[in-house]
């Protein structure tokens, strides 16, 4: 599964131009005065002016053998986000892993996420010469959402993209769905963001992706936090 197109919501749209432009280097695809969008390797990242402050987690892969020289890159521009032992980064044994985490300027949670898993499929993967930079990132492979039912939530995307859970169990609090490419990651509202102490909240989203099977689905997260889900808006495109 592949994201092609993520639209998230901004209340500070200037600066997350200022930020994603002239910070991390991205380029930019498109702009007006209520939107803009960027190239993020394979993916499209927008972001749309809204009044309500909203806030979402979101990850993008970056080569496995280059973590550490996209912390040293990433660090130069942004403070990393610590746990409460002071660490800066961290390795997912289960998912096989490396992970950063920083703030934008909306208060995002960015995750630039090495996992390892990708190099055994397709070992050219790890034979990224170039230094890093912002054209090593190579897609929006993360993205949250937050609900007050996460098993409903769950079924529900299931049934629309016929998915796998990736490397989990049927839980309460957290269930990623999906694979190392494209993955939703249904958390319960109020359960708190790793590594820091900032809760989950419900923003609405849109994202256009590919199913791996020739197709294109476009998935709308504007009812996903309601308990019964009855009046949901997502729709096949």
């Amino acid at each position: 599964m592949m994201f092609q197109h993520v639209q998230l919501l901004t209340s500070r749209l200037d600066e997350q131009l200022e930020f994603y432009q002239g910070v991390l280097e991205l380029p930019v695809l498109e702009k007006s005065v209520n939107s803009v969008t960027f190239q993020v390797g394979s993916s499209k990242l927008e972001f749309v002016q809204d009044t309500k402050n909203a806030f979402y987690h979101f990850a993008f892969n970056i080569p496995s053998h280059q973590f550490s020289e996209a912390k040293t890159w990433l660090s130069k521009r942004v403070i990393l986000i610590q746990d409460s032992s002071g660490n800066d980064e961290f390795h997912s044994q289960n998912w096989n892993a490396d992970i950063i985490y920083f703030y934008d300027p909306s208060g995002n949670i960015v995750e630039f996420i090495a996992r390892h898993t990708l190099v055994a499929r397709d070992p050219l993967n790890s034979n990224v010469s170039q230094p890093f930079s912002a054209k090593n990132l190579e897609c929006v492979s993360e993205i949250g959402i937050v609900t007050n039912n996460v098993p409903k939530t769950v079924e529900r995307i299931q049934n629309l993209i016929d998915s796998p859970l990736y490397r989990a169990v049927m839980d309460e609090q957290f269930v990623p769905v999906g694979d190392e490419k494209g993955l939703f990651i249904v958390v319960k509202k109020s359960r708190i963001w790793f590594p820091e102490t900032k809760a989950a909240e419900p923003a609405p989203f849109k994202v256009i992706l590919s199913d791996g099977k020739n197709k294109t689905l476009e998935l709308d997260n504007h009812s996903l936090n309601n308990h019964s889900l009855n009046n949901h808006n997502l729709d096949l495109a």
